[in-house]
């Protein structure tokens, strides 16, 4: 699917100077990466959690970005359903998921649950012959995995709900079979297993101002307005905000549907933030000033929003990134560009403009 990008087309002059206004004076512009404010404590003095995506990799400097900056952390695959348990005959393993309640736990932070159900990842195990019969497998591994960590504040209960293509719910995996039923008994589940969490629905692409996103972001508030109406318990919308270069970012639309959400009582969280710089100039220094604005401009543009009450990116450096070695998710980049850049910190795990850029617009958002 060809994604137009010429909806919004700023000269290459006018985003670099909005970029230059969102950086910091030149004097911590320098500042290393130990001696920056840390992102956590500029979100936490607006009403904002920040935090990362985060796979327990052992680099003590990428680690120490992670225990800096971040309030929470999401395990980026190690929590989705194959992970946990693969198949009938396998027993549970949360020996990796234990891991990052140690590292949570050292630095005062957060684990968000990602993900109760997605289905781009089946456990083929917990769908039963009929509906009843997969409420009470699928059911038991929601109450398994959601009992086991009654510390978790937050879960992501279904992930990427909505079809790309008729912004209707997807037809495959249980969604298809059951529809809005299977997603009421999903919540309800969750609910019941965990009472004290806030419980979210998580899509992307309704950040944008291509076309797709328009028709997403229509799909998924009559999503959210079907599930509130089955009085079915949820109380976030997860926008995970893959930005990309050659999909124009849409702060104002995106704002408006957060407000709709609001409308239903639902808070919203910036759950998977990045920026995909794929159409960016080769040059490192343009390069990072572009990406610094796509950032500034969006969370700006969200944080206006009192409804919003989290920032996480996915992740926060490049040095561990997955639209550096997800080439798939990479839409085939000009070699002439370079290694990607999409986070606020460098391969070194040094600082770039973009970690600036947002640390100006945590410390001017509105308090919520």
């Amino acid at each position: 699917m060809m994604l137009p990008g010429s909806l919004f087309r700023p000269t290459r002059r006018r985003l670099l100077a909005g970029a230059g206004a969102a950086l910091c004076a030149p004097a911590v512009w320098r500042a290393r990466a130990d001696e920056l404010p840390a992102l956590r404590d500029l979100g936490a003095a607006r009403g904002i959690e920040i935090g990362s995506a985060f796979s327990l990799d052992p680099d003590p400097k990428y680690r120490a970005v992670i225990a800096r900056h971040c309030a929470v952390i999401t395990p980026e695959w190690q929590m989705k359903p194959p992970q946990i348990k693969p198949d009938a005959a396998s027993p549970y393993d949360f020996s990796t998921v234990d891991k990052f309640f140690d590292f949570a736990g050292r630095h005062s932070q957060k684990v968000h649950g990602h993900t109760l159900f997605w289905f781009h990842v089946p456990i083929d195990w917990a769908v039963g012959d009929t509906f009843e019969e997969t409420k009470k497998l699928y059911g038991g591994f929601i109450r398994t995995v959601a009992g086991r960590y009654p510390q978790i504040e937050t879960w992501d209960v279904l992930n990427e709900l909505i079809d790309d293509d008729s912004f209707r719910l997807r037809t495959g995996y249980l969604v298809g079979q059951y529809g809005y039923d299977f997603i009421d008994f999903c919540l309800r589940t969750a609910r019941e297993a965990a009472p004290q969490a806030r419980l979210a629905i998580n899509d992307y692409w309704i950040e944008c101002a291509a076309q797709v996103c328009v028709g997403k972001r229509g799909g998924v508030l009559d999503m959210l307005k079907t599930i509130k109406e089955m009085g079915s318990p949820l109380d976030a919308l997860g926008i995970q905000s893959h930005l990309y270069s050659r999909m124009p970012v849409d702060p104002d639309a995106t704002y408006d549907l957060i407000n709709e959400a609001a409308g239903l009582g639902l808070e919203s969280w910036i759950s998977e933030l990045d920026v995909n710089d794929s159409t960016l100039p080769a040059d490192i220094a343009e390069r990072d000033a572009l990406v610094a604005d796509i950032y500034a401009r969006y969370l700006a543009g969200t944080l206006r929003h009192p409804a919003v009450k989290r920032v996480i990116f996915w992740g926060i450096s490049d040095y561990y990134n997955w639209v550096l070695y997800d080439k798939d998710h990479w839409d085939q980049r000009p070699p002439e560009t370079g290694d990607a850049r999409p986070a606020l910190f460098d391969t070194a795990n040094e600082p770039k403009a973009a970690f600036h850029a947002v640390a100006r617009v945590l410390a001017a958002a509105p308090y919520r």
